[in-house]
């Protein structure tokens, strides 16, 4: 072929296939550059993000790392970073990103990250399952054995965690903060000799201007039983903590407001101080805090109706206040105006409030169902509707919305434990039961539920072989967790093996009772009823409170003695 010829179409077409040869190798070789630079500058999000948590901007850190994982979401450290972000957020949203960071990276530090999220997201079988693994890669940490002390401590083993903890301190190499952590769970011990030196602890290192006095005060403010003599020195040494939050000073003056002397007028100055004037954010957060303190008419006065009726969270501080004040003419006056700073949905939920309380029944009922029939098809709405519902005890409202939200997966697991919840506040332990059977064929591997499944069941004489082998295997796959121990007891004893039964406490030590929990305190009256074993239930008995107990389990208490066998 002559490509000198004077063909110029010829020439032309050659010119233009050359190119496209070119352009497309061309794109190949700048292909890889492209995701460099896509990876580079997700890390550099990643370092933004991480400078911005030090500066304590969670907003910023969020933002950064979102836009991070957007561009290169195959990196693990973009990854980790969002996983780090998320946990302080919402420790339950961050699990994903620990699992995935933990699968890619195998570094045990992101598996310990996970179980710690676990823990903080209540999510306890998450936790204990991938604690399992931890344990197996370094069972000789003492950071693995603090883990296993804070499971433990969720478990209400509280004598467990406790023997952990020290255990950590005697080994010489615990991190800083062991001692602390023993010192805010021994609050819990049932050995006051064990409470009263942990106390004096917390109560010198309260004196220190670092984190350590800030976080020793964190726990003081919220210790059981805290002595009355301590509330005035905890609350002022938080006030004047150099690193002390906002929060924190609030959480102080939450303290001293339940102190006789206190000059409310003061404390109220003194909370207005923290905030910024003309700053409508702030506004919100000292409304909120307010309410919180039941200083309605504080409320009231600061948010007026002409500021609330230009920002909705202002409206719905105000509109709370004068629903705890029972200002039930006023509010339908105000939720009938037009033009208000909330969506229709929020605004029908509140009159259907007031008009109940009004005794305007008919009008109330079809508020109700103008509402129920308006969010329907919209699960997030519908879910504040059912919640609000449970909230204010229209649980004929809430059931069959919360019921309608178990066919949404996203919220079905929130719509069922409110079931389960619901039904226990109206002691109707068949329909508990039933919710549970259902919840379990949604979860079938979450042992929580298996167990509280069986947990109704024996409460209902449902005791077979089975469900006992059932209660069986899941003490046995964690047998510190006391839940499965006393599901475990019930089933013995209402299957008729008594010393069964008490065989299941053989191992758990005289201090862990009376625990914190009612109905776990009657069960093991119940067993020790059973065992003729009467001055151990009387003790016990004697701090329950039974109102907590469904009817069921106030049949426990009342269990028959049998007659001692005769000495020989």
């Amino acid at each position: 072929m002559d490509f000198d010829g004077p063909n110029p179409r010829k020439r032309l077409y050659i010119i233009l296939a050359v190119l496209a040869v070119i352009l497309i190798i061309a794109g190949l070789s700048a292909r890889p550059a492209y995701h460099w630079f896509k990876q580079w500058r997700a890390l550099q999000f990643v370092e933004a993000s991480a400078n911005a948590l030090k500066a304590k901007d969670l907003a910023t850190a969020s933002q950064k790392a979102d836009a991070a994982m957007q561009l290169w979401p195959f990196d693990v450290r973009v990854i980790r970073q969002e996983a780090i972000v998320r946990s302080q957020i919402n420790p339950a949203e961050a699990l994903f990103f620990w699992q995935r960071t933990w699968e890619i990276s195998r570094d045990v530090g992101d598996l310990r990250q996970f179980v710690e999220t676990a823990l903080n997201a209540a999510n306890f079988p998450l936790a204990v399952q991938e604690f399992t693994e931890l344990q197996k890669l370094e069972p000789n940490d003492p950071a693995t054995w603090i883990l296993e002390a804070k499971i433990r401590f969720s478990q209400n083993n509280v004598p467990e965690a406790l023997a952990i903890l020290q255990k950590v301190i005697a080994s010489g190499k615990a991190p800083d903060d062991a001692r602390l952590l023993y010192a805010q769970a021994s609050q819990y011990s049932a050995d006051p000799v064990v409470r009263g030196e942990n106390l004096d602890y917390l109560r010198s290192l309260a004196t220190r201007t670092d984190d350590f006095g800030l976080r020793a005060l964190r726990i003081l403010l919220t210790y059981a039983n805290l002595p009355r003599s301590d509330w005035n020195s905890v609350a002022q040494k938080l006030q004047k903590h150099p690193l002390a939050t906002r929060d924190d000073k609030l959480a102080a003056l939450h303290l001293e407001a339940m102190m006789p002397e206190t000059d409310e007028a003061t404390l109220l100055k003194t909370a207005r101080d923290l905030f910024p004037n003309n700053d409508a954010d702030a506004l919100v957060e000292l409304g909120h805090w307010l309410s919180s303190q039941h200083k309605y008419d504080d409320v009231l006065s600061l948010i007026d109706e002409t500021s609330a009726l230009k920002r909705q969270d202002l409206f719905l501080i105000r509109i709370d206040a004068m629903n705890a004040q029972h200002q039930w003419t006023a509010l339908d006056d105000l939720l009938n105006r037009p033009k208000l700073p909330i969506p229709d949905e929020i605004r029908l939920l509140f009159q259907a409030r007031v008009l109940t309380e009004l005794g305007r029944s008919e009008s109330a009922d079809l508020a109700w169902q103008r509402i129920s029939n308006a969010v329907a098809d919209q699960p997030a709405k519908l879910r504040d509707v059912a919640l609000y519902a449970v909230q204010i005890g229209e649980d004929d409202v809430a059931r069959p919305a919360l019921q309608q939200l178990v066919k949404n997966p996203d919220q079905r697991r929130l719509a069922l434990q409110e079931l389960v919840q619901l039904e226990h506040r109206a002691h109707n332990l068949p329909a508990m039961h039933d919710v549970l059977t259902q919840m379990a064929g949604y979860f079938p591997s979450d042992i929580v539920v298996q167990n509280d499944l069986l947990y109704t069941g024996f409460l209902l004489d449902n005791a077979g072989p089975e469900q006992i082998a059932a209660a069986q295997r899941l003490v046995a796959q964690d047998p510190h967790t006391l839940s499965y121990r006393m599901t475990l007891a019930l089933g013995q004893l209402k299957a008729s093996h008594p010393a069964a039964a008490l065989q299941v406490f053989s191992d758990v030590a005289d201090s862990t009772w009376p625990t914190s929990y009612n109905h776990w305190n009657a069960v093991y009256v119940g067993v020790m009823r059973a065992n003729a074993q009467a001055d151990k239930a009387a003790k016990v008995a004697s701090i329950i409170n039974v109102a907590d107990l469904l009817p069921e389990e106030q049949k426990l208490l009342q269990a028959p003695i049998p007659a001692l066998p005769p000495t020989q």
